[in-house]
């Protein structure tokens, strides 16, 4: 997809330069005001940093602990607190918010590698920088920035021929599910894809498997949570309805509405009208239902 790192870096223009050393800048201007100010937010002080320090003190037992004090996914805190008892000490919020901005560096350095809108144009990067929950996640200790690199990884591997690639891309979303569990409709589309795709039958099924092995990890998670958040946070998780499920569906169909059609218009005929029977039972008897003001589970 890319020419390697060293060619890359050895051929770099002096526009992308230029870009690179204005975003270091960014990211320690910005990096030294979160570090020393003592303007932390609730959800740091009473969720966050509390599940990094039961996380250390417990290791993953902490995954079951009454203690647990968030409705995310663990992984966002297991990261910190096995670095921080590595190194054997015990870390403040202005500490932890500097595990976020480094996530967020190394984010936005996959985006500038690796996509070519970005590498053609980096500037168009510094979009995300007018994104508050971006900014809230990248230099706050919040947990969004997390999923979002693991996500960006597994569209990187997904894009890529061959079987390592494939499982890569699985164990990536397995990883970005366990910092939030929105990304697990991600898992399906990507399963559709491959039956859609134009394959073998034994490469579909090939590519299936290994992108579904890592799926084990968060769904011994749900297990044992019996159900997508802690008990704890019950009231925060999605109860299962075919109303949400044809919700999710909706949303993603329109997300990805020109990706979604070109697939379509692919097809056989036999499988579009399969598809629009489909569709026209689960509007009939399941249309859609979302929430004009946010509830606890509700879409």
């Amino acid at each position: 997809m890319t020419k390697p790192l060293k060619d890359y870096f050895s051929n770099i223009s002096i526009i992308k330069f230029s870009f690179l050393v204005s975003l270091i800048f960014i990211y320690i201007s910005f990096g030294l005001v979160t570090y020393f100010t003592a303007n932390y937010h609730y959800d740091e002080i009473l969720h966050h940093s509390k599940n990094v320090k039961l996380f250390s003190e417990k290791g993953v037992e902490a995954i079951v602990s009454e203690e647990y004090s968030s409705a995310n996914t663990p992984l966002p805190y297991l990261i910190p607190a096995l670095i921080t008892s590595l190194f054997q000490f015990h870390p403040e919020i202005k500490h932890l918010r500097l595990f976020n901005l480094i996530t967020s560096f190394i984010l936005i350095l996959l985006l500038f590698i690796y996509y070519k809108p970005f590498n053609s144009n980096p500037l168009l990067l510094f979009i995300l920088f007018f994104y508050p929950h971006y900014l809230k996640n990248t230099f706050g200790f919040f947990m969004g920035i997390y999923g979002l690199l693991f996500f960006i990884l597994t569209l990187i591997f997904y894009q890529r021929e061959g079987e390592i690639n494939k499982f890569l891309s699985g164990l990536f979303l397995s990883f970005a599910i366990l910092s939030q569990q929105y990304y697990l409709p991600i898992f399906f589309f990507l399963i559709f894809n491959e039956i859609f795709s134009n394959k073998i039958y034994k490469q579909k099924i090939v590519n299936i498997t290994l992108i579904s092995i890592s799926m084990l990890f968060p769904a011994f998670l749900f297990f044992i949570w019996e159900g997508f958040t802690h008990i704890n946070f019950v009231e925060h998780s999605i109860r299962f309805s075919p109303v949400y499920v044809t919700a999710i569906f909706a949303s993603i169909g329109f997300i990805f509405a020109p990706v979604v059609l070109q697939k379509i218009l692919s097809l056989p005929f036999s499988l579009k009208l399969l598809i629009f029977i489909l569709t026209l039972i689960l509007t009939i008897f399941y249309w859609p239902e979302f929430q004009n003001v946010p509830e606890y589970g509700k879409i």
